[in-house]
């Protein structure tokens, strides 16, 4: 949506850059190159800004069994999170601390002990138990589903 939204704006700037080079009476040829010099900035530019949005990734949160009210009692969440700087893979671990930082407004001892979840909270990483996936290390994809739910209860 970005690139379309642009590119009217980067054809408007050219046409009137081209209708003032032509004013002052540069050559064509001239012409030609400052065009072509201006558009690699734009695309330079705007390539740069594209891959700054593609370097999120969108997944799906989902808080269950009472972890819902430390997320605004929302139980679903479509984020986008970005890797570490320096880091191509987003990992669970990373996860684990953007949600304490982002999602979690009120007690985030209920959620996490140290870097992992307390035990008793049951997480899922498309529908599969994430010990199985390999826990904090289990590297996400893009449109991946991560379920939080407390198997915990208070009587």
């Amino acid at each position: 949506m970005f690139l379309i939204l642009s590119m009217p704006s980067i054809v408007g700037l050219c046409t009137l850059y081209i209708l003032s080079l032509i004013a002052c009476e540069f050559s064509h040829t001239h012409a030609i190159f400052h065009v072509i010099f201006f558009l690699v900035l734009c695309s330079s530019s705007l390539l740069r800004s594209i891959l700054v949005q593609l370097d999120s990734m969108q997944l799906t949160l989902e808080f269950g069994g009472g972890l819902e009210l430390l997320c605004q009692s929302s139980k679903i969440h479509n984020v986008d999170v970005k890797p570490n700087p320096g880091e191509d893979k987003l990992t669970m671990r990373d996860l684990l601390a953007w949600v304490k930082s982002n999602l979690i407004k009120e007690r985030p001892e209920m959620f996490m002990k140290g870097d992992s979840v307390r035990p008793g909270v049951l997480v899922l990483i498309n529908d599969c138990d994430w010990e199985l996936c390999g826990s904090l290390d289990t590297e996400l994809e893009e449109k991946d589903v991560v379920v939080f739910i407390s198997t915990l209860h208070g009587g």
